[in-house]
């Protein structure tokens, strides 16, 4: 038994998982009964779409009510990951020196199987796969298991579940509750329009409802910000809706949100974050408290610490405005010396 739990270790309580929680999903109610009902025959399903429409929150929804089972969660990021990976990976999350120490992982196919069978737990592969690593480890090792691919790609010979933009009626209803508008607050023309120009995304209504929360904008004062935004060619509404929210933070939570924008994963604990920024733990701490509170960055526990990280659309956005004033290396730098 390893004398502290791997980071793949299976999540038996929803706050383990290592994504943020969503709360209740609006709109999405078909498309969770759809992914439920392969799950619970014990089948893979995959879910694709676009970066920030919603597949995270939508298999973190349904692996949280996996946790409360006996065999867990067993949530792995991939990038595209090799079979060999996936194997040794499968025996750090259980502790199985076995898997962990071959110098020949591939053989260890059999003891990786063995392992997930006995344990049955919700497996989720999260990231950009390597589709053939990934058809051979869920045919190989997790066969007859409940099993979510989430991909931004749909992956060859896998027949999949494309997750769309909102409806108008969920988006606009998305958007009061993140914003904490009550039905009296907004005009419903205001909100209608802020939905449309946003695309109905999930995440660029997420970004803009706490924009609005932060900077205590109305709907209205938020469209003429918007309007505001000379036109660029190629800028997406995610990204149009990170600007005017970086521009409504104050200097301290943009200073600290272009830190984390420059580690190399897009993530740090909160030791890294104090190190780096050189602000005392418990400030650093509050300001991220307040960031994840308003959508801009994601805020997770490792080891029963705060770890803290940037969705990769607001991951991107930081890193290029770091890049466009010449500090991206100097604080990547500081990064590798913290």
């Amino acid at each position: 038994m390893a004398d502290f739990p791997s980071h793949e270790a299976p999540a038996h309580k929803a706050q383990s998982l290592p994504v943020m929680l969503p709360g209740k999903l609006i709109g999405r109610d078909v498309v969770l009964a759809q992914v439920y009902g392969q799950l619970k025959a014990n089948k893979p399903i995959l879910i694709y779409g676009a970066a920030g429409i919603g597949k995270t929150a939508l298999a973190a929804t349904l692996a949280s009510a996996y946790t409360e089972l006996p065999g867990g969660a067993l949530w792995l990021n991939v990038n595209d990951s090799p079979l060999e990976e996936l194997i040794v990976r499968v025996g750090r999350a259980y502790s199985i020196d076995e898997i962990t120490s071959s110098e020949n992982p591939i053989g260890m196919v059999g003891a990786a199987a063995s392992t997930l069978t006995s344990n049955k737990p919700l497996v989720v592969l999260d990231g950009k796969h390597n589709a053939q690593a990934t058809s051979q480890f869920i045919s190989r090792c997790a066969e007859g298991l409940p099993l979510m691919i989430v991909s931004k790609d749909p992956l060859e010979g896998w027949p999949g579940l494309q997750i769309e933009q909102l409806e108008s009626a969920p988006a606009v209803a998305m958007l009061k509750q993140l914003a904490g508008l009550d039905a009296s607050a907004a005009s419903d023309d205001d909100l209608d329009e802020l939905a449309s120009i946003l695309d109905y995304i999930p995440f660029a209504i997420a970004i803009a409802a706490g924009t609005m929360r932060l900077a205590k904008q109305s709907p209205a004062d938020y469209l003429t910000a918007f309007e505001k935004i000379p036109s660029s060619a190629g800028a997406t509404p995610q990204l149009l809706a990170l600007t005017i929210g970086f521009r409504a933070l104050n200097n301290a939570l943009q200073g600290i949100m272009l830190v984390l924008g420059a580690t190399f994963s897009g993530g740090a604990s909160l030791e890294l974050l104090s190190a780096m920024s050189g602000a005392q733990p418990d400030v650093v701490d509050q300001v991220m408290t307040s960031l994840a509170a308003n959508h801009f960055v994601e805020r997770v526990e490792r080891f029963d610490a705060p770890y803290y990280r940037l969705h990769e659309v607001t991951h991107t956005f930081a890193q290029t405005r770091l890049r466009g004033s010449n500090r991206l290396e100097t604080l990547q730098a500081k990064v590798r010396d913290s």
